[in-house]
């Protein structure tokens, strides 16, 4: 009886054990799966915890200084994530990665801006200064009205989060030289000059405080761990200090890292990590304490600045009041540590006023620098550099000879006790000639080769969206991406400056080409060009729908005609495929052909030639602030646009205006650009004739047709949050339009809102959510275990239908119930994310042909389904072979140790007696 007792228990050891060790062609993998399963239940766990903060990174700091692409990065991000539920743990890792990512990069553009942006507030508060000092003064209200127009757009795009550097610069720019064009013409030299305490009295916007906080601090983070690794660490002989300064380091590392990080969080933390950094400085040399820094960083700022003599005379007199003050307090031996650091930031601020403005040359009324002795010396210390490239080294002897006069020509006027400022502008123009001479010279020798080789860069760099879209590219390694992202940035480099006329070797463009063919090999995507032609061809008709569609006279076609072009336009966009893209081919040519003669005319509307430079450079501003060029123009021709505009504003010579023009015309005329220009010119006669009445007129027309377009499914089924938008908007309205003073500006503004927010209503969306909603039920609703809650969602998603009174927030409100109830892995059975109780049964062959089931109970994953469970018991006859083997050795080993212990037992029972 016993010996049975061992025997089934000695069975039931080796099947639990069979049950734990997986027999995999008789391989024992458990260690392996153990980790697989420990993965992904870490990986569900930081992915649940990453959606789950969602709403408190959505009332963060960063997420609302952020940009909205920022936003948008994030908020896709997580729903991606939440849609995933069936992903295996790599696609996993993946969606972590990029939520990690895009939260990082929240309220991005507010630190990368905000010296732009204090630089901006600086000159609004100098304008502010001469608005109020030009109030009582013999001014023109046109002028008046021109600086306040200024000082308002200026503080728009001050408070706009989506706009970057380059736009505030020139918002800056423009904004600086109406302060100086006012003050010149009035006689008001320095009447905007800004005290240190006006400089002190400016306060930032969020935006600006939170930007300046999060980059003050990410320096010193990175300055502190670069001394922590230095040789100077091992120094400090205070063990406290050491502690102190790790301590700190690893909070600001923290905050910094963190979203939720507050302003205040981050100035907090500088603080602190500063004060310890301070003393460790000071530990290891007591003369480097912070107070002398402070003093050498005054000196530093107060040497003459690059923009100084560019900039108007009130920022000129801003900055030497601040330095003024500064060098002050170094001869002060009472001042403090905190007076000292005052001084300095203002001194910094006041810097930031110089921003260039416009002079006004002799010979021209235009807006355009005039040359200056420094240019001139600029170029002399560039010649030895010069001579070294290969540009000059291939030119004639003759051609050297003349670059060489040319210079010694400089030098002469640079040493000189007198010189005129047209001696100055004639030599630099020489030089200039000459040198565009022998770099046009230098391309003619190798003409033939660079242009094959732009041809081939050219179609490499086209093809970068396409290979960016495909599955290959997606799935590559981020080292491999990198190198592809780098070679097709290089590209575009060199590509501009073809376009441009830069001096470019056959070298340079062949080792690019290497390069995107090395990264394309290492991403393992491979290229089919037969329909490359047809590409090219599409995408000439789709600029041709888009120029006819946006046309002034495109209503005045019959409506199905319009349709027609719409549809296949839209359709179009979408062709992917060679067969999609042959198909819109098709299409596109039918649609259009009723267009032909109001495309033809497509060069007499623009007559881009006719438009002077300073009209064509306005225009080329215009088409980068549109809306559709952010979406609808690449990387390559955007460059070729700013580097353009950038071209006429380097301008010297009138020559140099005239090559720059052509160019600015060129960018204008590209595929991807020349549809926003259309748009501009056919519009610009309308927005001209814009008064007043017409946009009072567009609002009260929206106001009247309230009352029935409230009745319709767009407004009735909408969500409460949006209709509260709309119903503000509409409230706003009225008063704008009530009130006789509202200027053009607030009427614009107010229309713009209104149309907004009544095309955001989304009840017109209803029914074909709905649809999506009943299609999930009847797709995965038999997956919920709980048969209560599967017939409510079902009496709920048929209600949504059946009652007139539901609206979008009912809808989401079920489909929020809906996915929770779902099984996030498939599972039947199984609501929770994280982990289930699975029975797993495993069946033991005996001498009949009966079986004896043995169930086993354990924790597993959700997201395994329960059918793979079987993997880790008894695969086969030969698994069970192997299990009753061991059954049987226990069986023995247990039997001998038995009869040893028995007989042990005898022998000391014996000794006793």
């Amino acid at each position: 009886m016993k010996k049975k007792k061992v025997y089934a228990g000695t069975v039931a050891l080796a099947i639990a054990v069979g049950t734990i060790i997986p027999l995999g062609n008789y391989n024992i993998n458990s260690s392996a799966y153990a980790a697989e399963i420990e993965d992904q239940k870490e990986n569900n766990e930081e992915l649940n915890s990453l959606i789950d903060e969602q709403s408190t990174i959505q009332d963060s700091v960063s997420y609302k200084n952020a940009s909205k692409i920022e936003r948008e990065t994030y908020d896709l991000a997580i729903n991606n994530a939440k849609n995933s539920s069936d992903t295996d743990n790599k696609d996993k890792k993946t969606l972590i990665d990029n939520i990690k990512t895009a939260k990082k990069n929240l309220g991005g553009n507010s630190y990368i801006t905000y010296e732009d942006r204090q630089a901006l507030s600086s000159t609004i508060a100098m304008a502010k200064k001469l608005e109020v000092s030009i109030v009582n003064k013999n001014i023109s209200n046109e002028d008046k009205n021109r600086l306040t127009s200024a000082i308002d757009e200026s503080t728009n795009i001050l408070n706009n989060n989506e706009v970057d550097s380059s736009d505030i610069d020139k918002q800056n720019k423009n904004l600086a030289g109406i302060i100086n064009e006012l003050e010149g013409k009035y006689e008001l030299d320095g009447a905007s000059a800004l005290t240190s305490d006006d400089i002190e009295s400016i306060k930032d916007t969020d935006s600006i405080a939170y930007g300046k906080a999060h980059s003050d601090l990410e320096n010193l983070v990175n300055t502190v761990k670069k001394f922590t690794e230095s040789s100077d660490y091992s120094k400090i002989s205070s063990k406290d200090i050491v502690n102190s300064l790790s301590t700190s380091s690893n909070i600001a590392k923290k905050v910094y890292d963190n979203p939720n990080s507050s302003t205040d969080d981050l100035v907090s933390s500088y603080r602190n990590l500063n004060n310890a950094y301070n003393k460790a400085l000071s530990n290891i040399n007591r003369e480097n304490t912070e107070f002398n820094r402070l003093k050498e960083q005054i000196k530093t700022y107060s040497n003459k600045p690059q923009n100084y003599d560019k900039a108007s005379k009130s920022a000129q007199e801003t900055y030497n009041i601040a330095k003024k003050r500064a060098q002050g307090l170094l001869a002060d031996s009472k001042v403090s540590t905190e007076e000292l650091n005052k001084a300095l930031n203002n001194l910094k601020r006041a810097t930031l006023t110089l921003a260039p403005v416009p002079i006004k040359t002799l010979d021209d009324n235009n807006s355009s620098r005039t040359y200056t002795i420094d240019d001139l010396k600029r170029l002399v210390n560039e010649a030895d550099n010069y001579r070294e490239n290969n540009t000059y080294k291939k030119s004639s002897a003759e051609a050297k000879k003349d670059y060489d006069n040319a210079i010694k020509e400089a030098e002469k006027i640079i040493s000189a006790d007198k010189y005129s400022d047209n001696d100055v502008e004639n030599i630099i123009n020489k030089i200039n000639t000459i040198k565009k001479e022998l770099e046009n010279s230098d391309k003619g020798n190798d003409l033939g080769k660079i242009d094959k080789a732009i041809i081939e860069l050219k179609k490499l760099k086209n093809n970068s969206e396409v290979v960016k879209k495909d599955l290959v590219y997606k799935n590559a390694s981020v080292e491999s991406k990198e190198n592809y992202d780098k070679a097709i940035n290089k590209a575009i480099d060199l590509l501009a400056e073809y376009a441009n006329e830069k001096p470019i070797s056959t070298e340079d463009i062949d080792n690019c080409i290497e390069n995107i063919e090395k990264a394309l090999k290492d991403l393992g995507y491979y290229e089919d060009t037969s329909e490359e032609n047809d590409k090219s061809h599409l995408e000439d008709l789709i600029s041709k729908a888009k120029f006819a569609i946006n046309h002034k006279s495109f209503s005045k076609f019959a409506q199905t005609e319009r349709e027609r072009l719409k549809d296949a336009y839209e359709e179009a966009m979408k062709a992917s495929t060679d067969e999609e893209i042959k198909s819109a081919i098709s299409d596109l040519e039918a649609a259009l052909k009723p267009f032909r003669e109001l495309i033809n005319d497509n060069d007499e509307d623009i007559g881009l030639n006719k438009l002077s430079l300073e009209k064509l450079v306005d225009l080329a501003y215009k088409v980068t602030k549109d809306k559709d060029y952010k979406n609808d123009v690449g990387l390559t021709q955007g460059k070729n646009l700013v580097d353009a505009i950038q071209a006429v504003e380097n301008s010297k010579t009138s020559q140099d205006e005239e090559d720059s023009k052509k160019a600015l015309i060129s960018a204008l005329s590209q595929s991807e650009i020349k549809p926003i220009v259309d748009k501009i010119l056919n519009n610009d006669s309308s927005d001209k004739e814009e008064s007043d009445e017409n946009l009072s007129a567009s609002i009260k027309k929206i106001i009247d047709e309230d009352h029935d377009f409230r009745n319709t499914d767009k407004y009735s089924k909408a969500q409460n949050s949006l209709k509260q938008k709309y119903e503000k908007a509409i409230s706003d309205a009225k008063e704008v339009i009530k009130d006789k003073r509202s200027s053009k500006e607030e009427l614009r503004k107010s229309l713009k809102e209104l149309e907004d927010a009544k095309e955001a209503l989304d009840g017109d969306k209803f029914e074909e959510k709905l649809k999506e909603l009943e299609s999930i039920f009847a797709d995965k609703g038999k997956n919920i275990a709980d048969s209560k809650i599967r017939s409510d969602l079902e009496k709920k998603i048929n209600g949504l239908s059946e009652s007139g009174d539901t609206t979008m927030d009912d809808l989401l409100a079920v489909e929020s119930e809906l996915n929770k109830a779902i099984p996030k892995g498939g599972v039947s059975g199984s609501n929770s994310p994280v982990t289930s109780t699975t029975k797993t049964t495993t069946t033991v062959p005996k001498t009949t042909t009966t079986t004896t089931p043995v169930t086993t109970t354990r924790q597993v994953p959700a997201t395994i389904n329960p059918g793979s469970i079987v993997r880790t018991g008894i695969k086969s006859l030969a698994g069970v072979i192997i299990v009753l083997a061991v059954a049987v050795g226990a069986f023995v080993l247990t039997g001998k140790n038995k009869d040893k212990n028995e007989g042990i037992k005898k022998e000391r029972k014996d000794e006793i007696k």
